[in-house]
């Protein structure tokens, strides 16, 4: 018998009275979930038994284990700290059931701990893993959902059962949209297990390398070690296993590869592609909304059209508007598809809204009990009139209420009735004020969440430097980690210090070790992983992140904090999109580690509670095709089919399925709605007051002066920057702002300058073609040249600070080249900087500009003139817009006055904003005929510069190389490694000629930045070599309409000279000392540069020499932190 005082606190219950027979136990360990040790369970038998048993087990795992319990029990108790003794439920007779207190401190309404969070329960083991097996080794195709069923050790969900019953059917494949943490991975692992069970193979895709390697070890878990395998590119592990995890783009490869070599073989009786994926059963789509992300969803349109039809697809995504349509698609052009979605989350998911009040921090609900109305008390009237309340009484002298900073009180004081007056006045200083004081403090904030038992939690911030800033900051505090988590933590950093010292971020050991961290693609992997296990075990308390561990990271966490609701796109400061809000809301509360998720949006100076409720109940957005004509998709189609069959592929496309059947439905939607919105207009106007009509009235009138206000302002900046340069003269150094516009904020531009996001340095030159227009009234442009080596006609809006004196010129040869580059530029060739901003247009610069480019990095001595607007005039703009909005604020109190009024034309605007939405998806959607004719200008290019063979359409060696490379420009890419230029590099030299071919495809955007490296006379010439190339392929290019695809022929020698000192042996402190890149940035090019020498080394199509030089220089990239990016 167990002694029930024993160290562990055991709670003896008697059994019913039967023999002692074997017993089903789980032990999870107590010791550091990070530590690498394994403890061995042993014992010998008693009288009775045959056999000693030993087992190994894993710190934090949990392994079934049958023995006598008195012989269990007394073995881990003399043996073991650990934490939990468990005892399946089901099966044997049982003399005793014990239960053992968990020693660490926990309570009943946070049920959170460490070991939760990573053990597989006592249930899991015994009827998961080994249930599944069981399954396996019986095999079977005539599954039922009951015996699925059975190898989890809980209950499924109604939509879960659904799609499991579907997939059991053949030819049936399955659309599961559903919100984040709502356990569509069980769907995934039941319909594996079937598939497996009937001695066929499986595929899972997901979207990431890091998501692919998560998957992975979750599913050997499960599955067991040798039936998984990976597949990624970078790794190939055991990819002949029953499930090979696998990036899609590897998939779609798989798919054109696998039919090239059934036309390859067809005349032989071969089998076909389907014959050759014929062990397949299943392919798993993760996060199968990727489909419509702008610059990778064509890969999973691919992939689905050239899916075998026996092959049964489950596509799993997050919340979307129309996953009926998805579904529909995949009926139409795979197999039948049944569509099965849900809102339901098993962990809701509560909503919050933080600010400060003079009673201190507060965390309210976003919602009333009913959940479809704001919460009346977080109302923006409200919060300015209790906000006017306070100042009334302050003002006057008035005693403020006894209770603690309590602003509401004595609303029928005399003076009450001047409240609105105060709200009319000046209501944009009044919106501002409220605001400002109404952001909660952090360190108030964190302590708040605490007592409320929110954490741990994820606090999402838009900006890799805010988030290690407030990292810093919340570190400073103090600590929310015991001294025991610290000393875990400290032994998990010096682990990662021994391995890969240069991942170390030192300035954020101690907020670490106090349980703060940031978390973005800014720091290396070798750090973003530390975090992670620290956060995935408990130790890490509030991590810091951007958006981009919303993509699906393991990191459970029980609250996310949404620090702003608005972001900078190409068309200015946005509200978050609906899905990525939920994206990030969804991370809390992940089933199987909380019994609720809470998300808290905060008060900042920009957006409220009204602004968040808005994008939540605004609803999802609409998955949208992005299926395009690449190089790459034009060489694989033509390797395999004719022309008509590629035209057939691509009318197969989801955005034709949206264009043909889908357009005319949502056309119809769109119409009842205005319709619907007109009838509610018309009813409004009908009822409103004369002096909503003035009101109506005023505010088109304010609009317009304050538009005229703007072009003056526009037209002052234009003069002060034209009068500093006729006194300094051209050539001149400036900085530039990309994204200035006509709608930016008139004042003045230090923090722009400020910002190296943000601004670009550059040099005008002016020619004879320009000097007149760029002269003129209007602003006219400038002929420049910006230091990451862009070719640009800019308006003088975009120049936001000029260099005068000596410093600021510029050498009369470097002059000559710019204006020659400058003149032999195509007009077609030019394109947008960025979406919307036609007053700034780029093309590539030359391998000539690319030496001057280099000279226009920033100085530390340089001393810049700052272009400002008068005070006047940004007074004027201000309180124009104040008058703007005041009269907008007036309108929208008078409406929320009447109930009738304002619920007609709310329900009319939801409606309209709801109709435009669907027309301006319709409209951006493009067509199949325009896909067609980029098809075919691509395929001119293509056959111009001797990729393919006119006529027969074969792939000539140029297409073959072209066929096994990836990237932004693969025929780019293809022509500058079969050029001579390339021939008699060594290995760090050809590493540093692609990384000056990189730039475009590394940042998206122009960006500064200082380095002090400089590429070696070698890789200069075979650029200069590769230039005539270049410059034809530009040319060819802007003839077939494809001037856009130009910005990847971008060539900058800053990123040359980098890669080749990285490449050559320099240290990543030298490299990180030198320049001014973010760690991760460096680490992007470096990974995409080793990731193209590795493309290289393997393409048999390419010189053997040059392979080999390749492969020389890949051993000279790939050591850490670099070799821990794949």
């Amino acid at each position: 018998m167990i002694n029930n005082k024993s160290r562990t606190g055991y709670r003896h219950r008697e059994a019913p009275d039967v023999p002692p027979t074997y017993r089903h136990f789980s032990i999870r360990l107590r010791a550091s979930p990070l530590n690498r040790v394994r403890n061995n369970i042993q014992w010998s038998p008693r009288e009775g038994q045959t056999s000693s048993t030993s087992y190994s087990i894993d710190n934090a795992k949990t392994l079934s284990l049958q023995n006598p319990e008195e012989d269990l029990a007394s073995q881990a108790e003399e043996n073991l700290s650990f934490i939990e003794l468990e005892e399946n439920s089901e099966g044997m007779p049982l003399s005793q059931e014990l239960d053992i207190e968990n020693s660490l401190t926990t309570d009943e309404e946070n049920p959170y701990t460490t070991d939760d969070a990573l053990s597989i329960s006592s249930s899991e083991a015994l009827n998961g893993e080994p249930a599944l097996q069981k399954l396996l080794a019986e095999g079977g195709r005539d599954l039922s959902i009951d015996r699925i069923c059975q190898i989890f050790p809980f209950p499924l969900d109604g939509f879960q059962k659904k799609a499991v019953e579907r997939l059991l059917e053949s030819n049936q494949s399955v659309v599961v949209c559903a919100p984040t943490g709502a356990g569509k991975t069980v769907i995934a692992e039941a319909a594996s297990a079937a598939v497996l069970a009937r001695g066929q193979r499986v595929i899972y895709t997901t979207p990431l390398k890091a998501l692919s390697n998560q998957k992975l070890t979750e599913m050997r878990r499960r599955f067991g070690h040798t039936r998984c395998g990976l597949q990624t590119g970078d790794t190939s592990l055991n990819t002949e296993a029953d499930i090979v995890i696998m990036t899609t783009e590897i998939l779609r490869n798989i798919m054109y590869r696998t039919a090239e070599l059934s036309e390859e073989s067809a005349s032989s009786g071969s089998s076909t592609r389907e014959a050759r994926l014929g062990d397949v059963g299943l392919i798993v789509l993760d996060e199968v909304h990727y489909l419509g992300d702008p610059s990778r969803g064509s890969v999973w349109e691919e992939a689905i059209i050239n899916c075998p039809r026996h092959i049964q697809l489950l596509c799993m995504s997050a919340t979307v508007k129309n996953p009926e349509d998805l579904g529909g698609w995949i009926s139409k052009e795979h197999q039948p598809c049944e569509t099965i979605k849900t809102r339901f989350r098993p962990v809701p998911l509560h909503w919050h809204f933080a600010f400060k009040s003079a009673k201190g921090t507060q965390v309210a609900d976003l919602m009333d009990e009913s959940g479809k109305h704001l919460n009346p008390s977080l109302d923006a009237k409200e919060v300015l009139l209790e906000e006017s309340r306070f100042l009334l009484r302050k003002a006057q002298g008035a005693p403020l209420p006894n209770s603690v900073g309590n602003r509401r009180g004595g609303r029928n004081l005399p003076w009450e009735q001047t409240l609105q007056q105060i709200v009319d006045d000046d209501p944009v200083a009044l919106q501002k004020r409220v605001n400002a004081v109404r952001i909660p403090a952090m360190d108030a904030l964190i302590r708040k969440l605490d007592r409320l038992k929110f954490l741990p939690a994820i606090w999402f911030i838009l900006s890799r430097k805010d988030c290690d800033l407030n990292a810093l900051k919340a570190g400073a505090v103090g600590p929310l980690t015991t001294l025991e988590e610290q000393a875990e933590i400290m032994r998990e950093v010096e682990a990662l210090r021994l391995d890969q010292p240069e991942a170390i971020r030192e300035k954020l050991v101690v907020a670490v070790k106090n349980g703060f961290a940031s978390h973005h693609a800014g720091h290396l992997p070798g750090w973003k992983n530390l975090i992670e296990r620290l956060f995935q075990h408990g130790y890490i308390k509030i991590v810091f992140a951007t958006g981009t561990l919303a993509a699906g990271l393991n990191m459970p966490a029980r609250t996310t904090i949404i620090s702003a609701l608005g972001r900078m796109t190409d068309d200015g400061v946005k509200l978050l999109p609906h899905n990525d809000l939920l994206q990030m809301a969804g991370r809390a509360g992940r089933r199987g580690f909380d019994t609720e998720g809470h998300c808290v949006v905060l008060q900042n100076r920009f957006e409220g509670a009204e602004e968040a409720f808005r994008i939540i109940k605004g609803g999802p957005e609409a998955l949208k095709s992005q299926f395009s004509a690449s190089y790459g998709l034009v060489v694989n189609l033509i390797s395999i089919y004719t022309l008509e069959e590629a035209r057939a592929f691509i009318q197969r496309s989801f955005g034709n399925f949206l264009e043909t059947e889908g357009q005319q439905r949502l056309m119809l939607e769109a119409a009842k709605m205005e319709m619907a919105a007109k009838d509610l207009m018309e009813k409004y106007q009908g009822s409103a007051s004369s002096d909503v009509k003035e009101m109506n009235q005023a505010a088109k009138k304010a609009r317009i002066h304050l538009q005229r206000l703007k072009v003056k302002a526009q037209v002052e900046r234009i003069e002060a920057v034209k009068k500093i340069l006729i006194r300094t003269g051209f050539p001149r150094r400036v900085v530039l702002h990309i994204t200035a516009g006509v709608d930016d904020k008139v004042g003045g531009s230090k923090d722009k300058l400020k910002s190296s996001k943000q601004t670009l340095p550059a040099v005008l030159v002016l020619n004879d073609e320009d000097v007149e227009s760029g002269m003129s009234s209007l602003g006219g442009t400038f002929c420049c040249l910006g230091a990451d080596n862009r070719l640009m006609k800019v308006s003088p809006i975009h120049v936001v600070s000029v260099l005068e004196g000596p410093e600021g010129s510029l050498d009369p040869e470097d002059d000559d080249v710019i204006q020659k580059a400058y003149a032999s530029v195509r007009k077609s060739s030019w394109s947008n900087a960025a979406k919307g901003i036609a007053t700034c247009q780029v093309s590539p610069g030359t391998s000539s500009t690319a030496k001057i480019a280099v000279k226009l990095q920033f100085k530390a001595s340089d001393k810049w003139t700052l272009v400002e607007n008068s005070r006047a005039l940004t007074s004027e703009v201000a309180m124009q817009r104040k008058v703007l909005k005041g009269i907008m604020d007036l309108m929208e109190q008078h409406r929320k006055s009447s109930s009738v009024e304002h619920d007609t034309l709310g329900l009319a605007k939801r409606l309209l904003r709801k109709a435009d939405s669907i027309k301006k998806d319709l409209s951006d959607a493009d067509g199949v005929e325009s896909t067609w004719t980029t098809f075919n200008a691509v395929l001119d290019v293509l056959t111009k510069v001797g990729a393919i063979e006119a006529g027969s359409l074969r792939l000539l060696p140029l297409g073959l190389v072209l066929r096994s490379l990836q990237g932004q420009n693969e025929l780019w890419l293809s022509l500058a490694l079969s050029n001579e230029a390339v021939l008699n590099l060594t290995g760090p030299q050809l590493a540093a000629f692609l990384g000056a071919l990189l730039s475009s495809e590394v940042f998206r955007k122009p960006v500064d930045m200082v380095v002090s490296y400089s590429a070696s006379e070698e890789v200069v010439r075979a650029v200069e070599i590769l230039e005539p190339t270049r410059q034809m392929l530009e040319a060819l290019q802007s003839d077939a309409g494809l001037s856009s695809w130009n910005e990847s022929l971008l060539v900058d020698y800053r990123l040359a000279g980098l890669v080749e000192a990285w490449a050559a042996g320099a240290t990543w402190s030298q490299i990180m000392g030198d320049s001014t890149l973010d760690d991760g940035d460096m680490a992007r090019l470096l990974t995409r540069t080793g990731d193209l020498l590795r493309q290289i080394s393997r393409n048999t199509y390419l010189l053997p020499d040059l392979r080999d030089v390749a492969q020389e220089a890949l051993i000279g990239m790939d050591r850490k932190p670099i070799s821990d990016t794949a």
